[in-house]
C-alpha cells in the first residue's frame, strides 16, 4: 500500500503518518527506484492501533509501549475505561464501544485482532466526539500532530469550539482537512519553535485567547454604535507599564501571524472559507474586529496604543 492507500484505510491525514514515522512508531519501506514508501499489513495494524488510541487522548509515549508489547492493548484500553467513567452521560456511547472491544478481545493477543476491528471502534468514536462541544479543538492535534498543526491551531483555535452537527458541517471539515493535509510540510524556524515551546507563551496563551474572544465577541451583532459606546478605555501606552510577559506574548504572536502569512499566503483564504461554515462566530467575529478597528482609529485615545502596536510589529518585521 502507498500512503494514499494507508491515509485511506486508517483515516489518518499523510502528515499524521509522517509524524508517526518520524517518532519511530512505523517504519515502512522504502523503494529505492522510485523513493516512494510502501506500507505493509503490519504497518496497517499499527497504525490503526495508533489511530484508536489518539482518538482516545492516549499519548504518544504510551502508544509506543503497546506497540513494543511493553503494556497490552487491554491493559491500556482498561485505563481509559476508567477515565470516560468519570462522566457516564456525554462518554457513555464511547464506553460502551471500548467495552463491546474488551468483551471480544480481553484474552486475545494483539496479533491475532484484525485492523479493521480496531479502525470501526475508532470510527464510531470519532463520531461519538464530533457531536459534543469543542470538537474541532479536541480532533485538531489528533489529526495534525506536528508543528504545523500546532501553528493553525493557535491561529484558528478560539473557534474551534462548535460540534460538527451537520452534514453542511461535515463537507467543510472534510474539505478543511484535505485542504490543510494538501499544503506542503515546511521547516519551523528556530525562533518560532522558541516561541511555541517558551513557558511564558504556554502559561499565558489560553488567558490571551479567551480575553481576545470575549472581548471581540462581546456584541452580539456588528454595530458601530454600540461599539463606539462600549468599547473599553486603551490599556496602558507605555511599554515599561506593561507586563514584561504579556510584550513578550504579543510578539511571538505577531512572529507567529508573520510566518504564516508570509509562508502560506493565499492558501489561508480557503482555509477561512470552509472555517466560516464550521464555525457561526468566526464570522461575526471578523466583522467585528474590523468594526472595532475603525472605531479605534477614530479615537484619540486609542492612537498611543496602535502607535505601539505598529512599533511592536515592525520590530518584528525588521528581524
Amino acid at each position: 500500500m502507498n500512503i494514499h492507500e494507508i491515509a485511506e484505510k486508517t483515516g489518518l491525514t499523510k502528515k499524521a503518518i509522517n509524524y508517526y514515522e518520524k517518532k519511530g512508531l512505523i517504519a515502512p519501506q522504502y523503494n529505492p527506484e522510485n523513493g516512494y514508501r510502501t506500507f505493509s499489513d503490519q504497518e496497517l495494524k499499527r497504525l490503526a492501533v495508533i489511530a484508536l488510541l489518539r482518538q482516545l487522548e492516549i499519548p504518544v509515549e504510551k502508544i509506543r509501549l503497546v506497540l513494543e508489547g511493553k503494556i497490552s492493548l487491554c491493559d491500556l484500553l482498561k485505563q481509559r475505561l476508567l477515565t470516560l467513567a468519570t462522566d457516564v452521560e456525554s462518554l457513555k456511547s464511547e464506553q460502551e464501544m471500548v467495552n463491546s472491544f474488551l468483551n471480544s478481545h480481553e484474552i486475545a493477543q494483539l496479533d491475532t485482532v484484525e485492523p479493521e476491528e480496531i479502525l470501526k471502534i475508532k470510527r464510531g468514536i470519532e463520531f461519538n466526539q464530533f457531536k459534543r462541544q469543542n470538537a474541532i479543538r479536541s480532533q485538531w492535534q489528533k489529526i495534525f500532530p506536528g508543528n504545523l498543526g500546532r501553528l493553525f491551531s493557535l491561529i484558528y483555535s478560539t473557534h474551534l469550539t462548535e460540534p460538527i452537527d451537520t452534514p453542511e458541517k461535515r463537507e467543510a471539515w472534510t474539505a478543511f482537512v484535505e485542504h490543510l493535509d494538501g499544503i506542503e510540510e515546511i521547516d519551523i524556524p528556530e525562533d518560532i519553535r522558541r516561541i511555541l515551546d517558551s513557558q511564558i507563551f504556554q502559561t499565558n496563551l489560553l488567558d490571551l485567547e479567551n480575553n481576545y474572544s470575549s472581548a471581540i465577541l462581546r456584541f452580539g451583532s456588528p454595530d458601530k454604535k454600540q461599539i463606539e459606546k462600549e468599547l473599553p478605555a486603551p490599556p496602558p501606552t507605555d511599554i515599561d507599564e506593561l507586563s514584561p510577559k504579556k510584550v513578550e506574548l504579543v510578539r511571538g504572536l505577531l512572529r507567529i501571524s508573520a510566518f504564516v502569512r508570509d509562508e502560506f499566503g493565499e492558501r489561508l483564504a480557503l482555509l477561512k472559507k470552509y472555517l466560516i461554515v464550521l464555525s457561526s462566530s468566526y464570522n461575526r467575529a471578523q466583522e467585528n474586529l474590523s468594526l472595532m478597528n475603525d472605531v479605534m482609529q477614530t479615537r484619540a485615545d486609542y492612537q498611543p496604543f496602535l502607535d505601539l502596536f505598529d512599533r511592536l510589529r515592525n520590530e518584528v518585521r525588521s528581524q
